[in-house]
């Protein structure tokens, strides 16, 4: 028994009735100009030059109306409207210091990539810079936010445009998150093999090293200056619990003053210490290089 063909809506913000080419991705159709999508981009001038004999490959389509060029796109439907309002809508997806969903930003590089539009590449990696710095400092002040599984597609993407330098702040971010977690999100299991068990490793071996540079957690922690030795005594049993890779810098009320100064300055000081390791322990070479091939590519 066939499947019924999903119904099928246009998208109004990128429905332009004097546009010469239908694009459907999913379930959601684009009218839009081949001119400019061929000037953007040199694989949809390709794939409008290149005659096809079929409907939904590509075929000049006459309606009753108008006669336009049809084309269903592999992609996801979420990923290409935002592709497209990046590329027709130039208020929607404007460069830093303007500040864009994780989501979107991701979107726009997969297929900016895919299709070779050089400028919203460029425009995408700008913001991840932002997003995913390099210096501890501009991390440090990242680690309230928690984690955010939407980097993880940066795992095997960052590897395939070649930006290296964003990948530290990915697996640091990643960090927290439990690997059940991580199992469970639909990108793993398209991610190449290799890729699959290089994050394992990686990741293995970041908890191990952030351990080392951790040692202080097992010391006796109250200052000399504790206002209240016994419950911050006691609470110190939460940070061995979780672990630096899981601190947060605002700390649970239950410590007094001056033992939240000790603890922050001691989580910023081992944090740094791995930082500065972090990109050989995942065999990305030195941050020097990471840094420079980043100026190289802004430049």
């Amino acid at each position: 028994m066939n499947n019924p063909p999903p119904v099928t809506e246009k998208v109004p913000e990128l429905w332009f009735t004097d546009a010469d080419v239908v694009l459907q991705a999913g379930a959601k159709l684009f009218r839009v100009h081949r001119s400019i999508l061929s000037a953007r981009s040199t694989i949809f001038g390709d794939m409008f030059a290149i005659p096809h004999p079929g409907r939904g490959k590509g075929v000049n389509v006459v309606t009753k109306d108008d006669s336009y060029t049809y084309i269903c796109l592999p992609d996801d439907a979420i990923d290409v409207h935002r592709f497209f309002l990046a590329i027709f809508d130039a208020s929607y997806f404007e460069s830093p210091p303007s500040v864009h969903p994780t989501a979107v930003t991701i979107s726009i590089l997969h297929l900016a990539e895919k299709y070779d539009v050089i400028f919203l590449k460029r425009r995408a990696v700008a913001h991840l810079n932002v997003l995913l710095p390099t210096k501890w400092d501009d991390m440090w002040k990242l680690v309230n936010t928690g984690y955010n599984l939407g980097f993880f597609t940066l795992l095997e993407l960052a590897v395939a445009i070649d930006i290296p330098w964003v990948l530290p702040a990915v697996n640091f971010l990643l960090m927290p998150a439990s690997l059940d977690s991580i199992l469970a999100l639909s990108p793993w299991k398209s991610f190449a093999p290799l890729i699959q068990q290089k994050y394992i490793i990686d990741r293995e071996n970041c908890i191990s090293k952030m351990a080392l540079h951790s040692g202080w957690i097992w010391r006796p922690l109250p200052p000399a200056s504790c206002l209240s030795v016994a419950i911050c005594t006691l609470a110190q049993g939460l940070i061995r619990d979780l672990g630096i890779w899981r601190l947060l810098r605002t700390l649970p009320e239950i410590f007094c003053e001056e033992c939240v100064k000790a603890i922050n300055a001691e989580c910023y000081a081992s944090g740094e210490q791995f930082w500065d390791h972090l990109p050989e322990i995942i065999d990305l070479g030195s941050w020097e290089a990471l840094v420079d091939a980043k100026d190289s590519y802004s430049n």
